[in-house]
């Protein structure tokens, strides 16, 4: 029995798959990212420079995907996560932070790197 070359979805059909992903995507997002600053005189860690990417467009979801649970002052409480959708080739890493309509967001998890996908898809927790 011979295994095909490559057993997953055409070229052709990935590309109009990411198109339609890309299409849906109607909501804007800027992308945080904070890197250290050189050196101060007396050797100690300089202050972070923060370049910001604006104008991504993307798919945010703001519904509750998964709650964790933690006991706070006696009550259990939920933490929301959210969905954020990017386009293919969208420079963003795990440490960057995502701003979408004023409020800031930390990215929990991420597809970055996967292959056979439309679009990268974040986890994203609030952090502002």
């Amino acid at each position: 029995m011979s295994v095909p070359a490559d057993p997953f979805i055409s070229q052709g059909a990935r590309d109009s798959l990411r198109a339609l992903a890309e299409r849906s995507m109607l909501s804007t997002c800027n992308i945080h990212r904070y890197t250290p600053g050189p050196p101060n005189p007396d050797n100690s860690p300089g202050d972070q420079i923060e370049s910001v990417q604006t104008g991504i467009p993307c798919r945010f979801s703001e519904g509750l995907l998964r709650g964790v649970e933690t006991l706070v002052e006696l009550r259990i409480t939920g933490e929301a996560r959210y969905s954020l959708r990017l386009p293919l080739g969208t420079d963003v890493r795990d440490s960057d932070v995502i701003e979408i309509g004023g409020r800031r967001y930390e990215i929990m998890a991420d597809t970055i790197g996967r292959t056979q996908t439309t679009s990268i898809n974040l986890s994203l927790h609030l952090l502002t």
